[in-house]
């Protein structure tokens, strides 16, 4: 979160274990953005896609 303040990015990821941990991060810091929990499994499927 505090890369995403001082490098002005609008959106993050945050890879995860657990193939139900699927959403948005709550922040209370102002300014820091929108942060998406992903799956790695899912993740992989994506990247891996053509």
């Amino acid at each position: 979160m505090e890369f995403m303040q001082t490098g002005n990015a609008e959106y993050g990821y945050v890879v995860t274990r657990s193939a139900d941990d699927f959403g948005f991060v709550d922040t209370d810091r102002p300014g820091a953005g929108r942060i998406m929990r992903l799956p790695a499994p899912l993740l992989c499927c994506w990247l891996g896609r053509e």
